[in-house]
Protein backbone atom coordinates (compact mmCIF):
# COMPACT_ATOMS: atom_id res chain seq x y z
CA UNK A 1 0.00 0.00 0.00
CA UNK A 2 1.31 3.45 -0.94
CA UNK A 3 1.89 5.41 2.29
CA UNK A 4 0.44 8.75 1.17
CA UNK A 5 -1.27 10.53 -1.69
CA UNK A 6 -4.29 9.69 -3.80
CA UNK A 7 -4.67 6.93 -6.35
CA UNK A 8 -4.11 8.10 -9.93
CA UNK A 9 -7.11 8.18 -12.21
CA UNK A 10 -6.94 6.11 -15.39
CA UNK A 11 -5.55 8.89 -17.67
CA UNK A 12 -2.91 9.82 -15.07
CA UNK A 13 -1.87 6.19 -14.62
CA UNK A 14 -1.65 5.68 -18.39
CA UNK A 15 0.37 8.86 -18.92
CA UNK A 16 2.86 8.10 -16.16
CA UNK A 17 3.26 4.42 -17.03
CA UNK A 18 3.87 5.51 -20.61
CA UNK A 19 6.80 7.62 -19.39
CA UNK A 20 7.98 5.10 -16.78
CA UNK A 21 7.16 1.54 -17.94
CA UNK A 22 8.46 0.00 -14.69
CA UNK A 23 6.16 2.11 -12.51
CA UNK A 24 4.16 -0.19 -10.27
CA UNK A 25 1.93 0.95 -7.44
CA UNK A 26 2.15 4.73 -6.95
CA UNK A 27 0.14 7.69 -5.71
CA UNK A 28 -0.27 11.33 -6.72
CA UNK A 29 0.88 13.78 -4.03
CA UNK A 30 0.84 16.99 -6.06
CA UNK A 31 -0.82 18.29 -9.20
CA UNK A 32 1.14 19.42 -12.29
CA UNK A 33 3.02 22.68 -11.71
CA UNK A 34 5.71 24.60 -13.56
CA UNK A 35 6.42 26.64 -10.40
CA UNK A 36 8.94 24.16 -8.94
CA UNK A 37 10.98 21.10 -9.90
CA UNK A 38 12.44 17.96 -8.35
CA UNK A 39 15.52 19.72 -6.98
CA UNK A 40 13.40 22.31 -5.19
CA UNK A 41 11.13 19.58 -3.80
CA UNK A 42 14.10 17.77 -2.18
CA UNK A 43 14.97 21.04 -0.41
CA UNK A 44 11.42 21.84 0.69
CA UNK A 45 11.13 24.82 -1.64
CA UNK A 46 8.56 25.81 -4.24
CA UNK A 47 10.61 27.43 -7.00
CA UNK A 48 12.61 26.19 -9.98
CA UNK A 49 16.19 25.37 -8.92
CA UNK A 50 18.94 24.22 -11.28
CA UNK A 51 21.52 21.92 -9.66
CA UNK A 52 23.71 21.45 -12.75
CA UNK A 53 23.95 19.22 -15.77
CA UNK A 54 26.68 16.85 -14.59
CA UNK A 55 26.79 14.67 -11.50
CA UNK A 56 29.93 16.55 -10.36
CA UNK A 57 27.92 19.80 -10.43
CA UNK A 58 25.04 18.15 -8.56
CA UNK A 59 27.52 16.80 -5.98
CA UNK A 60 28.76 20.35 -5.36
CA UNK A 61 25.21 21.72 -5.28
CA UNK A 62 24.04 19.29 -2.56
CA UNK A 63 27.33 19.64 -0.63
CA UNK A 64 26.67 23.39 -0.48
CA UNK A 65 23.40 22.54 1.28
CA UNK A 66 25.00 20.30 3.94
CA UNK A 67 24.38 16.96 2.18
CA UNK A 68 27.14 14.38 1.91
CA UNK A 69 27.52 11.55 -0.59
CA UNK A 70 26.66 8.15 0.88
CA UNK A 71 26.68 4.69 -0.66
CA UNK A 72 23.11 3.86 0.38
CA UNK A 73 20.19 5.48 2.20
CA UNK A 74 20.98 6.26 5.85
CA UNK A 75 18.24 5.45 8.38
CA UNK A 76 17.03 8.51 10.25
CA UNK A 77 18.51 11.00 7.79
CA UNK A 78 17.06 12.97 4.91
CA UNK A 79 18.12 11.15 1.73
CA UNK A 80 18.06 12.27 -1.88
CA UNK A 81 18.69 9.87 -4.79
CA UNK A 82 20.17 11.29 -8.00
CA UNK A 83 19.43 9.80 -11.40
CA UNK A 84 21.58 10.22 -14.50
CA UNK A 85 22.00 8.93 -18.00
CA UNK A 86 25.44 8.31 -19.49
CA UNK A 87 25.54 11.94 -20.59
CA UNK A 88 23.87 13.99 -17.86
CA UNK A 89 22.10 14.42 -14.53
CA UNK A 90 18.34 14.00 -14.98
CA UNK A 91 16.35 13.80 -11.71
CA UNK A 92 16.36 13.61 -7.92
CA UNK A 93 13.89 11.87 -5.61
CA UNK A 94 13.38 12.37 -1.87
CA UNK A 95 13.09 9.35 0.42
CA UNK A 96 10.02 9.41 2.63
CA UNK A 97 10.86 9.69 6.29
CA UNK A 98 12.42 6.60 7.75
CA UNK A 99 9.48 4.42 8.84
CA UNK A 100 9.48 0.61 9.05
CA UNK A 101 5.97 0.58 7.54
CA UNK A 102 7.16 2.48 4.44
CA UNK A 103 10.29 0.72 3.20
CA UNK A 104 11.76 2.07 -0.01
CA UNK A 105 9.14 4.74 -0.77
CA UNK A 106 10.31 7.91 -2.48
CA UNK A 107 8.65 11.11 -3.64
CA UNK A 108 9.42 12.78 -6.96
CA UNK A 109 8.35 15.98 -8.66
CA UNK A 110 8.31 15.00 -12.33
CA UNK A 111 9.41 18.15 -14.19
CA UNK A 112 6.34 20.32 -14.75
CA UNK A 113 4.12 17.30 -14.19
CA UNK A 114 2.77 15.56 -11.07
CA UNK A 115 4.47 14.84 -7.78
CA UNK A 116 4.24 11.13 -6.98
CA UNK A 117 5.20 8.55 -4.35
CA UNK A 118 6.86 5.49 -5.89
CA UNK A 119 9.47 2.80 -5.38
CA UNK A 120 12.92 4.16 -6.16
CA UNK A 121 14.02 2.03 -9.10
CA UNK A 122 10.66 2.23 -10.88
CA UNK A 123 11.68 5.56 -12.46
CA UNK A 124 14.82 4.08 -13.98
CA UNK A 125 14.86 3.70 -17.75
CA UNK A 126 15.48 5.70 -20.89
CA UNK A 127 13.98 8.93 -19.52
CA UNK A 128 15.92 9.33 -16.22
CA UNK A 129 18.65 6.71 -16.56
CA UNK A 130 19.65 5.02 -13.31
CA UNK A 131 20.21 5.96 -9.68
CA UNK A 132 23.87 6.95 -9.52
CA UNK A 133 24.22 8.71 -6.17
CA UNK A 134 22.69 9.17 -2.74
CA UNK A 135 23.02 12.35 -0.67
CA UNK A 136 22.20 12.41 3.03
CA UNK A 137 22.00 14.92 5.85
CA UNK A 138 20.66 14.95 9.36
CA UNK A 139 17.00 15.89 9.52
CA UNK A 140 16.21 19.34 10.87
CA UNK A 141 14.74 19.10 14.35
CA UNK A 142 11.40 20.87 14.92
Amino acid sequence: MVPKGRPPDSPEASALRGLFPSLGEFAITGEPSAAYNCVAWTLGERRWIEAGKSIAQVDRFYASRAFRIVSAPVPGEQVVAAFATVRRFTHVALQLEDDPDWPDWWESKLGQSWRIVHRLHELEGSRYGTVVRFYAKRRDKP
